[in-house]
């Protein structure tokens, strides 16, 4: 998880959905196929699942910006924006 890489527009939140919904039967396939590399999916599925979260977690907190010292209090990670307009 050494990227950090961010998904910036609901373009890249779609492709991350994508991945998912594409590679989620594959890991659970309790007989996966041996072309898959199995443990690179899990590590990119992984990543990929926190950057949704995070990205999620920046859109709310745009609309609502008390969650920012919640997220915080939590230890919980979210993406930053800027607000257009500002």
């Amino acid at each position: 998880m050494s990227s950090k890489k961010r998904i910036e527009d609901e373009d890249g939140y779609k492709t991350a959905i994508d991945y998912l919904t594409e590679h989620g039967p594959i890991l659970d396939d309790p007989l996966p196929d041996p072309k898959h590399d199995i443990e690179k999916i899990k590590r990119i599925y992984a990543v990929t699942e926190q950057r949704i979260h995070e990205y999620k977690r920046g859109q709310m907190v745009l609309l609502y910006p008390s969650l920012k010292k919640v997220y915080k209090a939590a230890g919980v990670e979210y993406q930053e924006f800027k607000r257009e307009g500002l």
